[in-house]
């Protein structure tokens, strides 16, 4: 799927960049020779830059997780216990 329409990046594109060093959105494209135009896509590349952090952080060696959950969770109250 396509995350940066103007520029044609798509999410392996943006996993690729990342595993590559990229730190910043803005950066994503720069690693691909372009820049960013509408901005649109700067969620969604945060969002993968964060969740990559994450793994690598709690990754007790330098394994590749290839899987990722984007699902947000909601708590809607709290239990009284």
């Amino acid at each position: 799927m396509l995350v940066c329409n103007c520029n044609g990046i798509n999410e392996e594109s943006v996993r690729n960049a990342i595993s590559k060093g990229v730190s910043d959105w803005k950066e994503v494209h720069a690693y691909y020779g372009c820049s960013p135009s509408c901005g649109k896509c700067e969620c969604e590349m945060k969002i993968a830059i964060e969740e990559e952090r994450i793994n690598r952080e709690s990754r007790p060696n330098n394994d590749t997780i290839v899987a990722s959950n984007r699902a947000e969770k909601i708590v809607i109250g709290s239990h009284p216990f």
